[in-house]
């Protein structure tokens, strides 16, 4: 499975990484056998990409940022008061 492959010209791309990432990165390059640290960040931002638009397809990037929605104004309701846990442990709507 995976993309087909596209002959087309690179891009640079910079990113900004903790020394133990950069460590480890190392590490398992060694392991892989790739040449550069360029390669193996290349495969891997690839195989993470098509991850993602796996994720996406399914719906569940958006079911997320839904369920994100959700939990903020849960959190903003019980910071308030609005919203409170009786002592059983069930919501209580004060509105």
């Amino acid at each position: 499975m995976g993309r087909p492959k596209i002959d087309e010209p690179r891009q640079q791309y910079t990113v900004m990484l903790k020394p133990s990432t950069v460590a480890e990165i190392d590490r398992l390059r060694g392991i892989r056998g790739r040449k550069s640290r360029s390669e193996m960040m290349s495969g891997l931002i690839e195989l993470g990409l098509e991850d993602m638009q796996t994720i996406d397809k399914l719906g569940l990037i958006q079911a997320a940022a839904i369920g994100d929605k959700v939990f903020k104004k849960l959190k903003e309701a019980l910071m308030s008061g609005d919203i409170r846990l009786d002592k059983k442990g069930d919501l209580e709507i004060r509105k």
